[in-house]
This record gives structure tokens, sequence and C-alpha cells, in this order.
């Protein structure tokens, strides 16, 4: 990690994204261990699984607002949204997931609790 940290300032680096959408494990061992490292210019984005509607069912959405907020609370600073988003994602009843499907309204708000 720290090798990372000075090829970045070797460089000049003076952002850093993390869009990558990394899991949760990911996400508290290594990108906020970096961010506390350096600057405060290091941006962390978290992707939420969808493909876990189809085994939590209704439950999905609050679930994963909830996941967002914890995540939120522990310095994430975006949603990462995964390109079979709108293509492949199912519903616990196989029904593909739109983009603009009413049942997602928690998800979108997450960031406003």
């Amino acid at each position: 990690m720290n090798e990372l940290l000075d090829l970045l300032d070797e460089a000049g680096v003076t952002h850093y994204v993390d869009l990558d959408g990394v899991g949760v494990k990911i996400f508290y061992i290594v990108i906020l261990n970096i961010s506390r490292q350096t600057r405060p210019s290091v941006f962390k984005f978290l992707g939420r699984g969808l493909s876990q509607w189809e085994i939590r069912g209704n439950g999905f959405p609050d679930w994963a607002a909830g996941r967002l907020k914890v995540q939120k609370e522990a310095g994430a600073q975006g949603l990462k949204i995964w390109k079979p988003f709108g293509l492949h994602v199912k519903d616990h009843h196989g029904q593909l997931v739109k983009v603009d499907d009413a049942r997602l309204s928690p998800i979108w708000k997450w960031r406003r609790t």
C-alpha cells in the first residue's frame, strides 16, 4: 500500500478516485487505510450487489440502502452502478429490473439519510 502511495506522490497525482466499486471487505481493509494515510483527496465509491435481489426478494432495496448507509458512515463517498444493471439484473420473480424501477427508491435516497 505504501508503494502505491509513493508512486502516486512521485507522479504528482493529487486526486485518486476508486470507481471499482469494491466489495465491503476490500473497502474496509484497503481503501479506508489508504485514505487515512494520505490527503483527503482520495474518493471512495462502493458497489451494491444488485444480483442479491433474486436471493433477498422484496427486502432487497431496503437491505441495500441500509448497507449503503453503513458504508457512507465508514467513509464511502459514492455509489458504483455495475454495467449488468438494466441488462441482466433480475428480481426475485425472475423479471429484469429496469433502471427506473420504483422499488429502487430506498437505494437512490440512501445519501440523504
